[in-house]
């Protein structure tokens, strides 16, 4: 991550306030003017593992709210991803009566003060009464009732002393509600047993059994500060990777979803879908979706074996992190009866069955099943995973080898990208400022919502933009100086090149990824360039795979390598197939427009 860009996701709050703007917008924040970063860490903003350094220093430091609105600007910036996805998903299924910034609402409650006002401390019990989404006050017989001349709200400083004590007030709610529950639905059942034992039978036979608690979803308020909290600074995830987690199981987003769709199966996990949805559904949806037949028997009996466990599954799968809970999930679902090399390749194929039938009856694009094949002339790396993530904060999903080519891809992107901004810019800017349309035309490009609906008119919307300015030069324009003709779509083309762009970050990819497999010297330079992108023994396996046809010694010893893509015959529809994902013609370029987006907030052009 750049610095600008890193600055940016740190010190600007993603927020949503209808009074203010009609759609979330960013916000810049204002730290105390005392608070100087480099007194706790070293760490430089957005650099490895700088969240899970920030969760310690908000744990050692819990009054500090400085340190905590860092971490509440990454989790409010990393929100939009999963929720978008989510969106997605369901207009993938013609579904567009769901209204993305309503969806974002949900979970963008944090405003970015530095103080929260909270009900004020009941005398009793010396608590803070309620920021739920379920009011405490409508649980009758807990509280007494308030004072009516007291004030009703407190300014509280937001720091994580704050948020520790909010939970403890969800655990004595829950603590409270389930001795009521109790009281009022299995103390009878219970005294009828002891008092009379030998009709106990009867009783319960006509009851069934004890009325089991189940516990109403609540969650502090705003939501980001329920993510900071749980999120584990021990652990291997990242608080982008945590957050786009817990937006998938906010249960106020998945009713709204519902409601507003009737999705139920865009909501659920894999490990639920799987088990909610039929044998039957599950095979009819991998045939539309592209498995062979031979593969279909198969299926069916995994999901089979897998039903048996999913019980015992769900329940671990409940369970708040700890280092212990992935162990216990490996050996729950190495209880099921599978054909599979290793568990990973289990997980990759429940992967694909669960895309299948999330999808059901949309079939993969040639991009998406078009494989690279091994030297033992397996499929092993979609081309479309190549560019899918490379504008994602989201690396943890990653293959190592995915990961490379990203992180690769993406440097490339910037640069190219960059080089074509300057080219139209102008030296110092003098392009722009004779022909203002053009600088608005990027920047109009770079706003473009990514939840809206898809039209194919985003370009046109942007040029007529971009005319409204050419029109008012021409207005003001005197008699002598020449009338300028409206600028059309290719001009706009021109202006982005977004195609010529495609083919040469490819054809640079390429070039870099040759050299690597001719010569070892050539990583060890490699890996000076790219700190953060280092090929290490294990990845340059990898690469070695990816990259080779064969590599053996000739009759002398020296080793001959056969480079896989030498040929026109293996490069040209990759080319263009990475060409088509990165800059598609048919569907918005959602890939370009966050790429725009960086850039141009990293020019300070935005």
């Amino acid at each position: 991550m750049s610095k600008d860009i890193a600055n940016y996701k740190y010190k600007n709050l993603y927020t949503y306030n209808p009074l203010v703007k009609k759609k979330p917008f960013n916000k810049e924040i204002t730290f105390d003017e005392k608070f100087d970063l480099n007194k706790f860490t070293k760490s430089k903003l957005g650099s490895i593992n700088f969240d899970k350094t920030i969760k310690e220093l908000c744990l050692k430091n819990k009054n500090n709210i400085d340190l905590l609105l860092l971490l509440r600007c990454k989790t409010s910036n990393a929100m939009y991803r999963p929720v978008n996805e989510l969106y997605k998903k369901a207009r993938r299924k013609k579904k567009y009566s769901l209204d993305i910034n309503e969806m974002l609402s949900i979970v963008l409650e944090d405003d970015g003060e530095r103080y929260l006002r909270l009900k004020r401390e009941e005398k009793q019990n010396n608590q803070t009464v309620s920021i739920f989404k379920m009011s405490l006050d409508k649980i009758p017989g807990f509280f007494k009732k308030k004072d009516i001349n007291m004030q009703r709200y407190k300014r509280v400083a937001f720091n994580y002393e704050t948020i520790e004590r909010l939970i403890k007030q969800v655990e004595i709610f829950q603590l409270k509600e389930k001795l009521k529950h109790d009281l009022i639905n299995n103390l009878s059942t219970l005294l009828n047993w002891l008092i009379f034992p030998k009709i106990f039978n009867i009783i319960f036979a006509k009851n069934k059994d004890f009325k089991i608690f189940k516990r109403n979803y609540q969650v502090i308020s705003p939501f980001c500060a329920e993510i900071i909290y749980t999120f584990n600074e021990m652990g291997n995830a990242e608080l982008a990777t945590w957050t786009k987690w817990q937006i998938r199981s906010n249960k106020y987003l998945k009713a709204y979803v519902s409601t507003k769709s009737g999705l139920k199966e865009i909501l659920l996990s894999k490990w639920a879908l799987l088990n909610y949805m039929p044998i039957k559904s599950i095979i009819d949806a991998c045939i539309q979706y592209g498995f062979k037949k031979s593969k279909i028997g198969y299926i069916q009996e995994l999901m089979i074996s897998y039903k048996k466990i999913y019980p015992e599954l769900s329940e671990i799968l409940k369970e708040h992190w700890s280092p212990k809970k992935l162990e216990k999930i490996k050996i729950i679902i190495s209880k099921i009866n599978h054909k599979e090399k290793t568990l990973k390749d289990l997980d990759k194929l429940s992967d694909n069955i669960a895309e299948a039938v999330q999808f059901r009856g949309y079939k993969p694009t040639e991009d998406n099943t078009n494989k690279i094949k091994d030297n033992d002339g397996k499929g092993f790396l979609k081309v479309s995973d190549i560019v899918e993530n490379i504008a994602d904060e989201i690396e943890e999903d990653l293959e190592p080898l995915d990961l490379f080519l990203n992180r690769l891809i993406k440097k490339l992107s910037l640069k190219h990208i960059g080089n074509q901004i300057e080219k139209d810019r102008g030296e110092n800017g003098k392009l722009w400022e004779k022909q203002p349309e053009k600088k608005k035309a990027w920047i109009l490009f770079s706003e473009i919502d990514l939840g809206s609906k898809y039209d194919n008119n985003d370009f046109e919307k942007i040029l007529f933009e971009c005319n409204k300015i050419l029109i008012h030069r021409n207005n003001k324009a005197s008699d002598n100086e020449k009338i300028e003709k409206l600028h059309n779509l290719s001009w706009l083309s021109k202006r982005f090149n977004f195609n010529k762009i495609s083919v040469n970050i490819f054809n640079e990819l390429f070039e870099i990824l040759e050299e690597i497999s001719e010569d070892e010297q050539n990583i060890v330079e490699f890996n000076k360039e790219n700190i953060s992108n280092k090929i290490n023994p294990d990845l340059k396996e990898l690469l070695y795979k990816f990259l080779l046809i064969k590599s053996k010694p000739d009759e002398s010893g020296v080793i001959q390598k056969n480079f896989r893509f030498n040929k026109d015959e293996y490069l040209k529809p990759l080319r263009l197939q990475f060409v088509s994902s990165f800059n598609p013609k048919k569907s918005r370029k959602e890939l370009l427009i966050n790429l725009v987006k960086d850039l141009l907030i990293e020019k300070n052009i935005i």
